[in-house]
């Protein structure tokens, strides 16, 4: 078996997201391969300018909105996420919603490269992992979080 390297000559960390989910009485920290759907779209919308000569209409901003949240990564138990993913289940929602942080991990596994804050971030779906008897890729479990808006950690 041979060991994928990077270009500077370390095997690459299989969980380069830390995440950090923030409510009521503690935090859940794990960690994740994969994340999807950090961004935003912005709604422009036409506005007639009245007191021009020129009658033809210029955009303005008018709402933006924040996309549904992917995360991924190999079946970890943690008894504090999954109650959480299971307070959507039960509609026992009185911690919700909260703060998550997520930090891109350096080659050490360690440092925080960037990251991003989703305020007001809740669980929509949580899709547990697929398995065949003869596969050979890790269990992936999957969760779907959406927020109000996306803020950058520099």
């Amino acid at each position: 078996m041979t060991i994928q390297k990077t270009p500077y000559g370390k095997p690459p960390i299989p969980y380069n997201f830390k995440v950090d989910i923030g409510f009521g009485t503690g935090s859940i920290h794990a960690g994740f391969q994969e994340v999807r759907g950090l961004g935003m779209e912005i709604a422009n919308g036409p506005y007639a300018r009245e007191k021009f000569k020129d009658k033809s209409p210029f955009k303005e901003t008018a709402t933006y909105k924040v996309q549904d949240i992917s995360l991924k990564r190999g079946i970890i138990l943690s008894g504090n996420f999954y109650r959480w993913v299971g307070q959507m289940q039960g509609g026992n929602m009185e911690d919700q919603p909260c703060w998550v942080e997520i930090h891109l991990l350096g080659q050490d596994g360690k440092t925080t490269i960037t990251g991003w804050v989703l305020i007001n971030a809740r669980p929509i779906k949580y899709a547990g992992p697929v398995q065949f008897a003869n596969g050979t890729g890790p269990a992936v479990e999957e969760l779907v979080l959406c927020c109000d808006s996306i803020e950058l950690i520099a």
